[in-house]
């Protein structure tokens, strides 16, 4: 996750500059719930490895995969160094926060460091580069974490013109489009799961996050679908029409796939010597939504959840624009536009919003 120049025609699959102010709430309420899951896979490591721990003479090291502008990773950071520290005060902890090259890096060393400012011995570094490749020296890591961005993939594995993303559900799982991105995930994830092993020391630990869908679909992933479908179709088309640019829009999805818990586990269990310590799903509910069943607060929920869309997909409408060569000054114009509508939109289709998402909760552990 990560900030885009759209004048330099930067990757399109990046989050908007704004992450932090405008979604990074909405993703923390999935953090905070797995908190609680991170905490029991570093006492399982600590069970199988004490030395790592109560050594002072080497460092403990952390790396954050898709850290973007550090607002979600203060949480699973002081939690990792909460519990190292509980048996070792003394020991010195390295953190690296990575993500791609044009991400936002000053923005995450702000946030970070001052989310970790009470902490001595601490030391913060950064990575810049893909985490589909491996990022980090062989045996370097002692954990490894990643905070709903391990399923964004490098490109679309096939057109997408109907929907922000792609969610896997029982009507497109078997179609040939379907089964080009379950393919693409499939080839992704493999590659992100070795590049991590290769990271790992012996018995180090990989945390990740993603959101899933279930074979069959809940009724709220249903909603999902139906309403990020009309959200493309009724906002996004009709402004990208008013300037004759509706074939792109393919350039403008995201390359973010929804799927089957199994998808992410089968991968995990082919690879040897990587073992799965835990795997559990949880209903994960959005503020916006229940914060508007308190308060029936319409403009409200409607200014909430378009900042949480423009949060995670507004560096990828311009991005995907500036990659067809359109010029700047255009790009903005339909920006504005896009984010002028949406919230009534949201407004007219909170039938149709999820009330939750689902999150998996998955712990690797390096076995060799």
């Amino acid at each position: 996750m990560s900030y885009i120049n759209t004048e330099e025609k930067g990757s399109a699959r990046v989050m908007h500059k704004d992450y932090n102010n405008t979604a990074a709430g909405w993703a923390n309420e999935s953090i905070a719930i797995a908190v609680a899951e991170l905490l029991d896979s570093i006492n399982k490591l600590y069970d199988k490895n004490p030395e790592r721990f109560e050594n002072s003479e080497t460092s403990f090291s952390i790396a954050d995969f898709g850290c973007a502008t550090g607002g979600a990773s203060i949480t699973p950071l002081r939690t990792i160094i909460d519990r190292v520290r509980q048996i070792n005060p003394d020991k010195e902890i390295h953190v690296y926060l990575e993500d791609l090259p044009e991400n936002r890096f000053d923005l995450a060393f702000m946030t970070v460091q001052e989310g970790l400012k009470d902490y001595k011995g601490v030391f913060i570094m950064a990575a810049g580069k893909d985490f589909s490749q491996q990022v980090f020296p062989n045996k370097f890591l002692d954990v490894s974490f990643s905070s709903l961005t391990a399923m964004i993939l490098p490109s679309h594995p096939a057109p997408l013109d109907d929907n922000l993303f792609f969610l896997v559900n029982t009507e497109n799982a078997e179609t040939e489009r379907g089964q080009k991105w379950i393919e693409g995930l499939t080839k992704h994830w493999a590659q992100f799961m070795h590049s991590r092993k290769a990271e790992l020391k012996k018995d180090g630990l990989l945390f990740v996050t993603v959101s899933v869908n279930h074979n069959p679909n809940k009724d709220y992933q249903i909603k999902e679908n139906e309403f990020y479908h009309e959200l493309v179709s009724q906002v996004v088309k009709k402004v990208l029409a008013k300037y004759n640019a509706e074939d792109k829009i393919a350039s403008c999805m995201k390359t973010t796939i929804s799927a089957y818990k199994e998808h992410f586990l089968d991968v995990c269990n082919s690879i040897p010597d990587m073992h799965v310590i835990s795997s559990n799903d949880f209903d994960v509910k959005d503020i916006f939504y229940h914060e508007y069943v308190e308060t029936r607060d319409q403009k409200t929920f409607g200014k909430y959840v378009t900042g949480l869309i423009q949060g995670w997909w507004g560096g990828v409408l311009e991005g995907g624009l500036a990659q067809q060569g359109m010029d700047q000054e255009t790009i903005k114009e339909i920006s504005k536009e896009v984010f002028e509508i949406l919230p009534e939109f949201v407004e007219n289709h909170i039938n149709t919003y999820p009330e939750y998402y689902n999150l998996l909760t998955l712990a690797v552990v390096r076995t060799d």
